[in-house]
C-alpha cells in the first residue's frame, strides 16, 4: 500500500510542491519516497511506498522502457500473475515482480479499458506523453481513494484530500457537502468538504489533457442484479463457502508477513477461519476492546483464537484514546463523523507492531444484508402496502422513524432511516442564507433507488450502501486509519467474484424476516464450527461508547468550548443551537460537531 500524488501547472513552474506532498503522504509509506519530475512540461509524479509485493523491484514512479509512460500507483492485484502470463504471450517483457509494472503494460496493450480486467484495490495515475495526458482511476468499489483539485491552471491529485491543502491551492467551503456530513456523518458523492476538490468515484476514470482543456470522466464498471438462481439452501452454502475461500486466498498474494483483525464478530471470525484453512498453519489475529462490556467483544474474539489457535494479540483502550483526535481529524482531511475510526486506529496500530499487512471482515454487511436497517426498510415498506394504513402512527414504526413518514419505496424513507442529525435541527444550526444548504434529502440517493426500482426494496438499500456507505465511509474508515501507520488492509468481502455471485442471489438468502436479521447464510457457515449461543448472539458492530467518554470532565469542557467566543462553528452556526446540541441527551450530534469544529481549527491553521 501507498500514497499517491502528482500535479500539473500551467501558470508557473513547479518549485517544491512536490515535496510537500510528498510530506503529506509519507505515512502511507515508510519504506520509500520518491518523484518524477519534468520541469519542461511542469508536471511531477510522487509516489511513498509501503513494501508488499517485490520487495527490493517496484520502485515508483515507474516508467516503460521507451520512458513515454510513467505511473504512481497505490494498491495491490491480486489477479495480476495471470494478466502476466497473457501479456508475455503477446510479447512482452517484464524485469521485475510487481503489479505495477503489470499494470503499466497492460495500459500500453488495452489502454484504459485495462481495468476492467483488473481483480483488486487500486488508484493510480498514468502519464502518457503520446496522448499528452494523464489517466486516473479507481478501483471497482473505491477501496482506494483518490481527491484531485482542478481549475484552469492546475491539476493535482493526492490520496489524501489533507496532500492538497498544503501545496499552495485556492480553496473554499462547501456548505452543501458539511450539510451532508452532518446528516449521515460521511460525505457522499464525489464532492468534498472543499468547493474545488472532488473524489475519483469508484470505478471511475478521469482522463485530463496536458493543456487542462479536454477533461473525461467515465465509468468503466457498474454493479447489476442478475435474475436469481434458484438454488437449494446447502447449494448457496457451497457456492458461498467456495467463493469465500477462494477470495480469502486470493488475498493473501504477499512477500511479508500478515495476520487478520478479529472482533469476534460474524464476519473477521469467517475470515479468520479461511486464512487458517487456506495456509494451514496458525496465523497473527488483532482485537480491541473496552472496559464497557456493553461495546466490547474481546471474550468472542479470544474464544476463536483459541479454537484456531491463532498468535492472538488482545489491548483495552479508555476514554484517553481521544487524545488522537486532531491527528484522526488531520489525516481524514473533511469532517468524517464514523467514531468506529477511534478502535480502528488502534487495532491498526497493534496490527502493525507485528505484521505491515492483515486481512478484515469490512463489507460483509453490505454484501450480505447485515446491517438491523435492512430488516427495518423491509419491515416498514411491508406496512406502508396495507391498504388501511391511515393513522400517522404505529408502535413498531415509532422506534424506526419520526411521525411523518414518506412514501411506501421511496429513498427519503431510506434516508430517515439511515439520518444522524435531522433536518430540522441542521436547519437550526445553520445561521441567515447559510440555511439554504440544510437539505431534507440527497438527490444521489434517488438516482440510486430509481436505478434499481425494478429490484425491490431491499435489493435498492444495498445498492444505495454499496455506491455510498461502503466507499465513503467504511472504506474510508479503514484505509485512513491503518494507513497512519503504514499498514495494508485487504476486504476479502469486497471483491468482484463475491459480488458476482451476490448479484444473483435471492433476498431470502440472507434476510430473516422473522427475527429481523441479516446474514443468515454466514450463519449457517459459522454453525458448523463454532456453537450456537456464539453465532446468534445480537450483532454489535465495532463502536465506543461515546456518550460515556464526552462526559468525562476533560471531554465535557472540550465540548463546552464549541459554543464559546473562538469557536469556528460560530462563524457558520447559532450559538443557541449549538449549545442546544451539546447539552442535549443524544452524544453522535455533539461528537459531529466536534469533528467538524477539530477540522476548522485546522483549517484556520493551514491559512495563517
Amino acid at each position: 500500500m501507498c500514497g499517491i500524488g502528482g500535479l500539473l501547472r500551467l501558470d508557473q513552474g513547479i518549485k517544491d510542491e512536490h515535496i510537500r506532498l510528498i510530506e503529506q503522504l509519507k505515512h502511507r509509506g515508510p519504506d520509500g519516497n520518491n518523484f518524477y519530475l519534468d520541469e519542461e512540461q511542469n508536471i511531477a509524479l510522487v509516489h511513498s511506498r509501503l513494501s508488499i509485493i517485490d520487495l527490493k523491484g517496484g520502485l515508483q514512479p515507474m516508467s516503460n522502457t521507451s520512458k513515454r509512460k510513467w505511473i504512481t500507483y497505490n494498491g495491490e492485484l491480486y489477479n495480476f500473475q495471470s494478466i502476466k502470463e497473457e501479456l508475455k504471450r503477446d510479447g512482452y517483457a517484464f524485469s521485475t515482480s510487481s503489479d505495477t509494472e503489470v499494470i503499466l503494460a497492460a495500459y500500453e496493450k488495452w489502454g484504459k479499458d485495462c481495468v476492467c480486467k483488473f481483480r483488486g484495490m487500486f488508484a493510480f495515475c498514468i502519464l502518457d506523453y503520446d496522448k499528452r495526458e494523464l489517466f486516473l482511476a479507481r478501483d471497482h468499489f473505491g477501496i482506494k481513494p483518490l481527491y484531485y483539485y482542478l481549475d484552469n491552471k492546475v491539476f493535482a491529485f493526492s490520496s489524501e484530500l489533507y496532500g492538497l491543502t498544503d501545496i499552495g491551492l485556492h480553496l473554499s467551503y462547501n456548505f452543501r457537502a458539511i450539510d451532508s456530513y452532518l446528516g449521515l456523518q460521511y460525505i457522499p458523492g464525489t464532492e468534498t468538504a472543499y468547493s474545488e476538490t472532488k473524489k475519483i468515484g469508484p470505478a471511475q476514470s478521469l482522463s485530463i489533457s496536458f493543456d487542462l482543456k479536454n477533461i473525461r470522466e467515465e465509468t468503466y464498471w457498474e454493479f447489476n442484479y442478475s435474475q436469481s438462481l434458484t438454488l437449494s439452501k446447502d447449494e448457496w452454502m457451497e457456492r458461498v463457502e467456495a467463493a469465500l475461500e477462494d477470495s480469502v486466498q486470493a488475498h493473501l498474494v504477499s512477500d511479508v508477513p500478515y495476520g487478520a483483525f478479529l472482533s469476534g464478530g460474524i464476519d473477521s471470525t469467517l475470515i479468520a477461519t479461511y486464512m487458517t484453512k487456506v495456509l494451514r498453519r496458525p496465523i497473527k489475529t488483532f482485537t480491541i476492546g473496552f472496559e464497557d462490556n456493553d461495546y466490547s467483544e474481546t471474550k468472542y474474539a479470544l474464544q476463536v483464537a483459541k479454537q484456531l489457535g491463532t498468535e492472538h494479540y488482545c489491548e483495552i483502550i479508555k476514554p484517553d484514546a481521544l487524545e488522537i483526535l486532531p491527528s484522526l481529524v488531520k489525516h481524514y482531511g473533511e469532517p468524517f463523523g464514523d467514531s468506529s475510526a477511534i478502535p480502528t486506529y488502534y487495532v491498526s496500530k497493534l496490527a502493525r507492531e507485528h505484521v505491515p499487512m492483515v486481512l478484515s471482515g469490512d463489507g460483509s454487511d453490505e454484501a450480505f444484508l447485515g446491517y438491523q436497517t435492512y430488516p427495518k426498510w423491509n419491515s416498514f415498506n411491508q406496512y406502508q402496502n396495507v391498504s388501511n394504513f391511515k393513522r400517522p402512527f404505529h408502535p413498531f414504526l415509532s422506534m424506526i422513524l419520526p411521525v411523518r413518514y414518506p412514501p411506501r419505496n421511496s429513498y427519503q424513507g431510506w434516508i430517515e432511516i439511515n439520518r444522524y442529525m435531522p433536518y430540522s435541527l441542521r436547519r437550526e444550526l445553520w445561521k441567515g442564507d447559510l440555511q439554504k444548504y440544510a437539505v431534507w434529502n440527497n438527490p444521489e440517493f434517488d438516482s440510486l433507488f430509481a436505478r434499481m426500482n425494478d429490484q425491490g426494496i431491499v435489493r435498492q438499500a444495498q445498492y444505495a450502501d454499496l455506491k455510498t456507505y461502503l466507499p465513503n465511509d467504511i472504506l474510508t474508515k479503514v484505509d485512513r486509519a491503518s494507513m497512519m501507520h503504514g499498514l495494508e488492509v485487504r476486504t476479502p468481502f469486497v471483491d468482484m467474484e463475491i459480488w458476482k455471485l451476490i448479484s444473483g442471489m435471492p433476498v431470502d438468502i440472507n434476510l430473516d424476516v422473522r427475527n429481523g436479521s441479516g446474514k443468515k447464510i454466514l450463519k449457517n457457515l459459522l454453525r458448523k464450527l463454532y456453537p450456537e449461543d456464539f453465532v446468534s448472539r445480537p450483532k454489535q458492530g465495532f463502536s465506543i461508547p461515546l456518550t460515556d467518554w464526552l462526559s468525562i470532565p476533560k471531554m465535557k469542557q472540550r465540548m463546552q468550548s464549541l459554543h464559546d467566543s473562538n469557536s469556528g462553528l460560530l462563524d457558520f452556526f447559532n450559538r443557541s443551537a449549538i449549545k442546544k446540541v451539546v447539552e442535549g441527551k443524544n452524544g453522535k450530534y455533539s461528537w459531529l460537531l466536534l469533528i467538524l469544529d477539530e477540522w476548522l481549527k485546522l483549517c484556520k491553521e493551514k491559512r495563517k
